[in-house]
């Protein structure tokens, strides 16, 4: 998994999926031009849309001509609503190594070029726990509590206190 920092100009989001050797991105309908993905020479397979509601009516699975069958091409809730099954699956049986690390861009400004860095799952997990157990018990965040993440996802910190944030007692 790449987590790619949200809002930045098309070549550079290309050059990161360059960088990280991607192979599937989910990303806003329509925010970077597929001829721009297929032109940077990427590793991607695979573009998955995320469709507001409003502009669900619209096909966004259409591949421009000329990118031909190297890009497959489909939309979020589409997957969701072929996949749901009356009953939830088991969790798969994965051991840890089987896991790929998670991948951000560490950027010490907006529209850096940025660093690479690897995180295995291990490193989230240990974040997740020690921010949970950083506050005392009756200070921890419950469902009582309204909790807003102000960051973007991409970024670890936000995404391990999302993670983290308790269930209700």
């Amino acid at each position: 998994m790449v987590l790619i920092p949200f809002n930045q100009p098309h070549p550079l989001v290309v050059d990161f999926l360059n960088r990280t050797k991607a192979d599937a991105l989910v990303a806003a309908a329509g925010s970077i031009p597929l001829e721009m993905i297929s032109g940077g020479r990427t590793a991607l397979k695979q573009v998955i849309w995320v469709v507001e509601r409003s502009s669900r009516h619209m096909d966004w699975t259409e591949v421009p001509e000329g990118l031909g069958g190297s890009i497959d091409v489909s939309v979020w809730h589409q997957l969701v609503q072929d996949y749901t099954e009356p009953e939830p699956p088991a969790f798969p049986t994965i051991a840890s190594n089987d896991l790929g690390n998670i991948t951000t861009i560490w950027q010490s400004e907006d529209q850096d070029p940025g660093r690479i860095v690897d995180f295995t799952h291990g490193n989230f997990v240990a974040a997740i726990g020690a921010l949970i157990s950083a506050l005392p018990g009756r200070l921890r965040l419950t469902s009582d509590d309204l909790f807003f993440a102000a960051d973007s996802y991409t970024r670890p910190y936000a995404l391990c206190q999302t993670m983290g944030r308790s269930p209700a007692p």
